[in-house]
């Protein structure tokens, strides 16, 4: 299954910041790229639907860790 969850950052480098961690993360792969504008991340990955998946879970604490939030 595909998951798409998208960010919201108060400022372009927040959100860019943000972008930059998620680019050798090795959590579980994921595609992020800026959405709607330079302080929007859109982040999409595929969860396996047999397991539970905390990557939701650990890419909202680290957005929130740099001063944004899920939209």
């Amino acid at each position: 299954m595909l998951n798409e969850i998208k960010y919201q950052f108060g400022n372009a480098q927040d959100a860019t910041r943000f972008l930059n961690t998620l680019t050798p993360w090795s959590e579980t792969p994921v595609k992020a790229r800026f959405y709607d504008s330079d302080s929007s991340v859109i982040v999409t990955y595929e969860q396996n639907p047999r397991t539970f998946d905390y990557t939701c879970s650990k890419l909202d604490e680290l957005a929130e860790s740099m001063g944004g939030r899920e939209l």
